[in-house]
């Protein structure tokens, strides 16, 4: 496990540094990545396969870690567990959809070829899936989750829309390469609580849905929403 700690403020896609109000803030997440990755090829240099994986922020980051470790392991087989960091933002949120660009400094990273991504970032997950036949992903969120809504300045049931609408299209392109387990509810993030080992439903536990998308079993590894 090579586990990279969440310390700049940017999603780990960050490259730049910024005066708010005369303290200069570093928002380095992609130089925080991509040291991690250096670091994760020194120590294990032929993986059969690698795991990307985060909640929250990390969520979000697991689109950038993607990217960043495809370069460093061009040939290994990559897959993604997403927990709550869905790549949606709020365009009707002007202000913080360009502040966020001008702070951090990331769409020069984002593919000019992912036509879809000027709506939604999330669609990076199709993108690479065009481009990488091995590329499956996992996307967990709480379908009101509260701490995304505050951060996006919406709702719960407009954070539930955007979310369902979004990931609806995307499951449209991504067909049974990518899988949502979307509980009802208002709570953040799951691998470090104990409902990674007891939640259920309609049946599917979730610890025996992330064991079939380990396994790629299409039989119990598909969307399960609440």
């Amino acid at each position: 496990v090579v586990y990279v700690p969440y310390c700049d403020g940017s999603v780990f896609i960050g490259d730049t540094a910024i005066d708010y109000n005369g303290r200069i803030t570093y928002h380095h997440g992609l130089q925080n990545l991509s040291a991690a990755i250096t670091t994760l090829v020194e120590q294990f240099p032929n993986p059969s396969r690698v795991v990307v994986s985060g909640s929250s922020a990390g969520g979000y980051g697991t689109y950038s870690g993607y990217g960043v470790l495809r370069v460093a392991l061009p040939s290994t087989e990559i897959i993604v567990f997403n927990d709550s960091g869905p790549g949606v933002q709020n365009k009707e949120a002007t202000q913080d959809v360009q502040e966020r660009l001008a702070n951090w400094d990331f769409e020069r990273l984002v593919p000019p070829s992912c036509v879809l991504c000027d709506d939604q970032y999330t669609f990076l997950t199709h993108w690479a899936m065009e481009r990488d036949k091995d590329l499956r992903a996992a996307l967990y969120t709480y379908q009101r989750d509260g701490v995304l809504r505050f951060f996006l300045d919406l709702s719960g049931p407009g954070f539930e829309s955007l979310l369902l609408t979004s990931t609806d299209e995307l499951k449209v392109l991504t067909g049974d390469r990518f899988a949502r387990y979307f509980p009802k509810g208002s709570n953040h993030t799951v691998l470090m609580s104990n409902f990674l080992y007891e939640q259920t439903i309609d049946g599917t536990p979730l610890l025996d849905w992330l064991d079939a998308f380990l396994a790629d079993d299409q039989d119990v590894w598909k969307d399960v929403i609440e």
